[in-house]
């Protein structure tokens, strides 16, 4: 981080070859040094973790340097991490000379045996310059490249009931070199924790490209002895309107099992989009709250839990407030997230919904101050409702099936209630893929490097979801283990 290494090894020779080439002309001694990549993986992965540097073949750059560049956060390119090493030099060489010319000065003040001999001393030596960010680019990739399989057989051992389905763009579009055209659809299969089970790059998004990765899935479920998944959600290709979707002739096997596919909600409110005329429209917010009214209801029980934790951290003030009340003004969308569940009203209920907010917009409540319609004609926003009817069913919660799990269980003013977390949804597939590309450190990225870049992103996302399961558990069990201890202490 603040020097440099100075590495002396042994030179190894194999006695068998060495008495070979003393008696023949024909044959060489090979020599090896004691660090070389072939003599370091054969140590056990403990010992290789002990050796503190990435080599490329000329330089050799410190484990703790590469770990700075493991957060890819949009921002943290090599040469930020090459700025933040060099800073360190820096402040170490002028500490090192600093003191070196003090020591001179107390040295050499009038009066001194050194003064009196006249001695010369020599300069400081000038401050090593850096190498390129590139070869800290280079060090990163070997240090990744030697851990892919590590992180392949991570996310390989992923399972789930609830799978999400999405593609996009945006990452392909940072290839280049003979890797640029090579791919054109990133598509990724998550479970309900938000943990990527399979990521695939093709040419295309049709089934001839994606059914070698579905049959792949399949097959992993199939060895591990997982049953088939229960739901999957998609953002298209879920309806079976002119006999079985496309998704379910891609996975048949799960869907002869009877996985149901079902329409991302949000996927599909996002499609009205196509009839409004601008997104910064004042009623914009309105008929989109409006289709989400449609399409959900808040679980009454668990609302009904909610106002009585609020109302009892202060029961004076919050008495003569009506429930509707509280809700509109201290119940937060975070509440509403996190201890409120939503169910589905069913494809009739919507649909009578969605209709009479539409018929209600088309007049003058769609109307902005300066009398501009939110929708672009009336003809528009009845096309495209017509096309979305046949998706009504396809929104549904699947009958029977709970859509929260309870992650640990939170007490607010003395009020215990459960913090839930949906499977609904592939809303977890679209924030990987929004920052997927932010990953990639610069505008552009070779083949090459593109695929560890992409397997540590992938792997670090399943991880920290790991990590943040765990943490859940742990703050639920200590909640429980100090409710206790209270209780014991009041008995």
């Amino acid at each position: 981080m603040t020097g440099w290494y100075s590495m002396l090894t042994e030179l190894l020779a194999c006695n068998t070859c060495r008495k070979a080439a003393k008696g023949s002309q024909e044959h060489s001694i090979g020599r090896f040094l004691a660090w070389d990549a072939a003599i370091l993986k054969q140590l056990t992965p403990a010992h290789q973790a002990v050796f503190p540097a990435i080599l490329t073949p000329r330089r050799g750059v410190d484990k703790q340097v590469v770990r700075l560049m493991r957060d890819r956060t949009e921002g943290n390119t090599m040469v930020k991490v090459w700025r933040q090493v060099q800073e360190g030099h820096c402040e170490e060489y002028l500490q090192r000379k600093d003191l070196y010319t003090t020591l001179l000065c107390q040295l050499s003040r009038p009066g001194s045996i050194m003064s009196a001999l006249g001695h010369q001393y020599q300069k400081p030596p000038t401050r090593r310059e850096l190498p390129s960010p590139r070869l800290l680019r280079k060090a990163y990739l070997i240090y990744e490249a030697e851990h892919i399989e590590d992180y392949r057989t991570q996310i390989m051992s992923m399972f789930g009931k609830v799978l999400k389905y999405d593609s996009t763009r945006k990452i392909c579009k940072k290839l280049s070199g003979h890797g640029r055209g090579t791919a054109e659809w990133c598509t990724n299969v998550a479970n309900e924790l938000g943990q990527v089970l399979m990521s695939v790059f093709t040419c295309e998004e049709s089934l001839t490209c994606l059914k070698p990765m579905a049959d792949g899935l399949m097959e992993r479920y199939r060895r591990a002895g997982e049953g088939p998944p229960e739901l999957m959600y998609v953002d298209r290709g879920c309806c079976r309107v002119h006999g079985v979707s496309s998704l379910e002739h891609l996975f048949s096997d799960w869907a002869n099992s009877g996985m149901m596919v079902r329409l991302d909600i949000f996927h599909w409110i996002k499609r009205f989009d196509a009839a409004v005329r601008t997104d910064h429209h004042p009623k914009y917010a309105l008929f989109k709250s409006a289709l989400s009214a449609a399409v959900f209801s808040y679980n009454k029980d668990d609302m009904a839990l909610l106002i009585q934790a609020i109302r009892a951290g202060n029961t004076t003030r919050y008495a003569s407030l009506t429930d509707a009340k509280m809700i509109q003004i201290y119940v937060s969308k975070e509440d509403l997230r996190h201890y409120v569940r939503r169910i589905t009203l069913g494809a009739q209920e919507s649909f009578l919904r969605v209709q009479t907010a539409i018929n209600s917009l088309k007049g003058a409540a769609g109307l902005d101050e300066n009398q501009v319609p939110l929708f672009k004609d009336a003809a528009a926003i009845d096309r495209v409702w017509e096309n979305q009817q046949k998706h009504l069913e396809c929104i549904q919660d699947p009958p029977g099936r709970d859509m929260y799990t309870v992650m640990k269980v939170v007490t607010r003013n003395s009020v215990r209630m459960p913090y839930y977390t949906t499977v609904r949804g592939s809303n977890s597939l679209e924030g990987i893929h929004f920052f997927l590309p932010r990953m990639i450190p610069g505008p552009h990225c070779a083949a090459v490097p593109f695929q560890p870049f992409s397997a540590s992103e992938h792997y670090a996302q399943t991880r920290e979801t790991l990590q943040t399961v765990e943490d859940e558990d742990d703050e639920e069990e200590v909640a429980a283990d100090t409710e206790e201890s209270t209780e014991g202490r009041t008995g």
